[in-house]
């Protein structure tokens, strides 16, 4: 006889038949690779049990602003047979994403006794009862993390006055982020993906550089790489990309700033000591994290308060930061090029390891909430083993916002990042 599909308790199950509710499902923040996976695989969970899902479009954006029945009709999708193909074969996501929070007016925890600041999360449990919603799954990064707790503890504290609504009981949350910072789960749905594409044209770059040098002329790229606060996917990309110099935040965390001029600085001497070496080429990778420590270079935030990474120009500016160094040391011909790496990566094929872990942690987004853990954050350990983690211990409870996760300077990716540059001959001892 064949093994069951399923290993939740029918009784567990029924609460949720009986009364007609349904799932639903929403992704909010950028894409990475493997959310439709995330979705495919608990569409068919939710079948399993008899379950219906509904998908909602553009994040929470249509929950905040529009009626049940205009959700209904025109901002979601019921999945059936049609969507479940189209979320197995293709790449691009098929809700769409947004930024819309609902949480955004929330700043302390103070804030959710005040009626006003707590009135989004408020009419977004509202009409998902009036969609007989009876739990949402929630995937995307910190800030989409931070509203789906708030969303819990607003509902928590309806539940406390008695004031449950009649279909809705919770929410869990899938992390989502090509950056990797997020902590309770060792790799997010997306990352290897991104870090193998960014990694391919860093290695290309290389090969440029390497094709077109000569001893009176070296070649540099300079290749800024996404990853927001820290620098876990420039890392990785740098070492399968065999960059010859990689610079994250994680190096300059103890400094609470450094300036363009160190970093040209430190470059200017792998340069040197290349060109020493008889190595006339190379490829410089730079988080775009760097930017949060860089107090000269002035830019906009977006409405959330995060710094816009993407207008800083980093690769740019440390280029011509370079340029100046190096006219100042020697006379020496010099072709420098910038690049940024980031969003060619948000929407490719997951590879084989995204995959496994997107459907993984799409079918344990159903079994949480099957099982009622409201309130968790949905992650695996060991061989993809499930694991459900209490936000309550991801969240600072002063400002409600989720815990970011650097990369250790003593062991692991950073190690392994500053080996692997020795191997291609830098010998530059990190100024820290």
């Amino acid at each position: 006889m064949p093994t069951s599909r399923s290993l939740i308790p029918k009784a567990q199950v029924q609460p949720f038949v009986d009364s007609e509710s349904r799932l639903g499902i929403l992704h909010a923040g950028g894409p990475a690779p493997g959310g439709n996976q995330v979705i495919y695989a608990a569409s068919l969970r939710a079948r399993d049990h008899g379950l219906p899902i509904l998908a909602f479009k553009q994040g929470y954006q249509h929950l905040m602003t529009k009626s049940a029945e205009e959700v209904e009709s025109g901002w979601s999708m019921l999945i059936g047979r049609e969507e479940i193909r189209y979320l197995r074969d293709q790449v691009s996501l098929l809700t769409g994403s947004g930024r819309a929070n609902p949480g955004q007016n929330v700043r302390t925890g103070a804030d959710m006794t005040d009626p006003e600041r707590t009135a989004p999360l408020g009419r977004v449990i509202e009409v998902l009862d009036e969609l007989r919603i009876g739990a949402l799954i929630s995937v995307g990064g910190d800030d989409t993390m931070r509203s789906a707790n708030l969303i819990q503890m607003h509902l928590d504290g309806l539940l406390a006055k008695g004031k449950a609504p009649k279909y809705f009981r919770g929410v869990v949350h899938v992390p989502k982020t090509i950056d990797k910072d997020t902590p309770g789960i060792d790799y997010t749905f997306g990352y290897m993906s991104a870090a193998e594409v960014i990694g391919d044209r860093v290695k290309a770059l290389h090969d440029d550089a390497k094709a077109t040098a000569t001893e009176t002329e070296l070649v540099y790229h300079v290749a800024e790489i996404m990853g927001r606060s820290a620098g876990w996917l420039c890392a990785a990309a740098s070492v399968y990309g065999q960059a010859t110099y990689a610079i994250v935040p994680e190096e300059f965390e103890a400094w609470g700033g450094v300036t363009m001029a160190r970093l040209a600085d430190d470059c200017c001497d792998v340069i040197l000591t290349r060109k020493r070496q008889g190595k006339h080429y190379g490829v410089i990778t730079i988080a775009e994290g760097l930017g949060d420590l860089l107090p000269a270079i002035d830019v906009n935030k977006d409405e959330f308060g995060h710094t816009r990474l993407d207008e800083l120009k980093i690769a740019v500016h440390l280029a011509d930061a370079i340029k100046r160094e190096l006219s100042e040391r020697v006379d020496i011909q010099i072709k420098l090029r910038s690049r940024t790496f980031g969003y060619e990566a948000r929407q490719v094929r997951p590879n084989f390891f995204d995959v496994l872990l997107s459907q993984r942690l799409g079918v344990s987004a159903v079994d949480a909430i099957l099982r009622g853990y409201f309130g968790h954050l949905v992650s695996v350990e060991g061989v993809l083993s499930a694991k459900f983690i209490p936000f309550s211990t991801l969240i600072d409870p002063e400002t409600l916002k989720m815990h970011s996760w650097h990369m250790s300077k003593e062991e692991g990716l950073y190690r392994l990042m500053l080996s692997m540059q020795q191997q291609f001959d830098v010998d530059v001892e990190k100024k820290t």
